[in-house]
């Protein structure tokens, strides 16, 4: 397990961001993006409807048709900014959803429910995906349906010579039976964290759900993607991990992941990396139970990507590295967990108080590392922090274990970053914080005192 040291105080958490303001990042990404990402799920379902309707419990026909009226109907009320409504369906989650709908209400200044534009941007965002699936669920949509699926696995068809030419770097330059110097060993470890982090830029969510992929080879883009990386803590994270070999450690990283397809797959080559020179034992992947902002990796993804990079015919290494991962898996050295807190509304903050076994778990790793834009919104309490607070202090005392976050930046909030970088970035686009150029490794080894 990790151990923390004390970091500065100061200053006092701002509010939430609420998506009130027109023409802010927020307002434009309720009133476009998730209007998009929506009608999109309609369109999908009603195409999916004739198979949906022969695996669907009895009266499968008139529940799907009921399935696409609701939908439309949460369409309708997200153009019009309604108000939210409770959930309906039977899952161990539906009771905090509305406790905290409930909550939200009785706040409020007029005691009425939270409108689109008018409740947290968080929590108005993660209940357009719960509703969805709360809507399908009530109506008999068989659970296992994820109606992001063929977006996921178009990204990564569209990306799948990228991950060739990955999976032969990975085999021939750092599998190959040849013990790497320690020299060679940082540069493949920056190498892969690098593709790890600039992999988040595959994200369907903030394309409103239009297809993205990585076209060119991920390591070529390295040196020209160096300029748009504002923070680079890699080498704090080799040389933590690196302590904790020579200790002698049983080392567990555990990663918070982000998105499916290409993404997904260079967590799990950092993973074998990570494991095969020894900087972790065991790997824990903890994904989303549902299906999630478009692009969030489940259970049935990592399986899907397997299968996947078995039957690849560019040549053996996809196959290769499938096999490799297959085995971890099935050695139990890697493992897939999904606590319904990764679905839930809240912070990070919240995590010891809401999902407090899911916070012991994660204090049983030695390492976090937090994926993707929307983790790293959780992890700063979607607040908009001054930018140089410290991001230890950001977490509001979230501290299982010591934290990477990997982030491409696709909102405009973020803490622990330099003036210099700032400017630097404001100079080179004025949409820095949004247009998903600009990115940061972030090691946080300590824990913040609270106000």
């Amino acid at each position: 397990m990790g151990q923390a040291a004390l970091c500065c105080a100061a200053p006092r958490p701002p509010p939430p961001v609420v998506a009130d303001v027109e023409g802010s990042w927020p307002y434009v990404t309720v009133s476009q993006r998730m209007v998009s990402i929506l009608r999109s799920v309609v369109d999908t379902v009603s195409r999916d409807a004739p198979a949906l309707t022969e695996e669907a419990q009895p009266g499968g026909q008139e529940g799907v048709q009921q399935a696409l009226r609701q939908l439309e109907q949460l369409l309708q009320s997200l153009t019009a900014d309604g108000p939210l409504t409770p959930l309906t369906g039977s899952d161990d989650d539906v009771t905090m959803w509305n406790e905290v709908l409930k909550a939200v209400t009785a706040t409020s200044k007029d005691g009425r429910a939270p409108h689109w534009h008018s409740g947290e941007w968080l929590y108005v965002e993660c209940y357009m995906y719960r509703k969805i699936c709360d809507i399908l669920e009530t109506n008999g949509v068989s659970k296992k349906y994820d109606f992001f699926h063929a977006q996921k696995a178009e990204s990564f068809e569209s990306s799948i010579k990228a991950a060739y030419d990955l999976s032969v770097w990975t085999l021939g330059d750092v599998f190959s039976g040849t013990k790497l110097s320690p020299t060679r060993v940082q540069e493949a470890f920056q190498n892969l964290m690098l593709v790890c982090l600039w992999g988040n830029k595959n994200d369907l969510s903030l394309s409103g759900g239009r297809q993205v992929s990585q076209d060119e080879s991920p390591l070529s883009q390295l040196p020209i993607l160096a300029q748009f990386l504002l923070v680079d803590d890699h080498q704090r994270v080799l040389s933590y991990l690196s302590d904790l070999r020579k200790q002698q450690r049983d080392i567990r990283v555990d990663f918070a992941c982000d998105n499916a397809s290409f993404e997904l797959f260079s967590d799990l080559c950092l993973a074998d990396f990570l494991c095969a020179y020894l900087l972790a034992n065991r790997v824990t992947f903890h994904v989303k139970a549902l299906p999630w902002f478009v692009s969030d990796t489940t259970r049935p993804d990592v399986a899907w990507l397997l299968k996947r990079m078995q039957r690849d015919r560019q040549g053996p290494a996809l196959p290769a590295l499938a096999a490799r991962w297959k085995q971890r898996f099935d050695a139990g050295q890697w493992s897939l967990a999904s606590d319904p807190f990764w679905t839930s509304p809240f912070p990070f903050h919240r995590m010891r108080q809401e999902a407090a076994s899911l916070y012991r778990q994660l204090e049983n790793a030695d390492l976090v590392i937090v994926k993707g834009d929307l983790n790293y919104r959780k992890l700063v309490g979607d607040r908009r922090w001054p930018l140089q607070t410290p991001l230890c202090r950001a977490m509001e005392g979230f501290h299982p274990a010591p934290v990477a976050a990997l982030r491409v930046l696709k909102a405009d909030l973020a803490a622990g970053l330099p003036r210099a970088a700032v400017r630097r970035a404001q100079q080179m686009d004025p949409d820095w914080m949004t247009g998903g150029r600009f990115a940061v490794i972030q090691f946080c080894t300590q824990v913040s005192p609270l106000d």
